[in-house]
């Protein structure tokens, strides 16, 4: 295959997945109840370059009024495909290194597992593909071409589910906070009425007059 040649077949494969990722969920989506992990990815920080085999495809969202930034990378060279994640914010780092439902590892399947690395405040997950056939045929590029809405979906359920977390773990906080504040001035009340009560008795005690005769009867 010479380089016009390839570099136009990388350049469909790539336009393939942008197309793909971009679609909305689909009617199988939504009765999987996983259309609500849906982001649009942000076209204007997406980048192709089809030379070099590098892809950027950024995810700028925000879940429960917390905002996020991730990145899927996409590096094709000879046979080989890595495709990556990118994970800027640290809150969400967490939730991506406990992995609880165990999204991340199986994205694409039990025999690629990725490598993790942090450089620069990121959290980095990188998968490495042995890709010798992969422009003899729409068939080799399917896994990929589909595969990414896939990652894409488990990526925002992640997110999703630890945006969740911190936003009502912050409103448990504020509530918490909130009661304690009720329960310390319902106390200051109470302490305050018992002090007045106190000062009462002491002055119904002050004008008893203990020196009263004595009834000899």
């Amino acid at each position: 295959m010479d380089k016009d040649t390839l570099l136009s077949k990388r350049e469909v494969f790539f336009q393939q997945i942008i197309e793909h990722i971009n679609r909305p969920p689909s009617k199988i989506d939504i009765v999987l109840n996983q259309d609500k992990y849906y982001i649009l990815p942000d076209m204007s920080n997406t980048f192709v370059n089809s030379e070099y085999g590098d892809m950027i495809i950024n995810i700028n969202g925000s879940f429960f009024d917390k905002n996020f930034n991730v990145f899927y990378s996409f590096w094709q060279l000879s046979d080989t495909l890595k495709i990556g994640i990118a994970i800027n914010d640290d809150e969400l780092q967490g939730a991506f290194a406990s992995d609880s439902h165990n999204e991340v590892y199986s994205i694409w399947g039990s025999k690629n597992d990725p490598t993790i690395d942090i450089a620069r405040g990121r959290v980095f997950y990188d998968w490495e593909f042995d890709v010798p056939h992969l422009y003899d045929s729409y068939k080799q590029q399917e896994r990929f071409i589909l595969g990414v809405k896939h990652m894409h979906f488990r990526v925002m359920r992640i997110i999703h589910d630890e945006c969740q977390r911190i936003f009502f773990g912050s409103e448990l906080t504020s509530n918490t906070r909130d009661v304690a504040d009720d329960d310390m001035e319902l106390i200051s009340e109470i302490i305050n009425e018992n002090v007045n009560q106190d000062k009462e008795l002491l002055k119904a005690i002050k004008d008893v007059d203990f020196n009263m005769p004595k009834d000899n009867n």
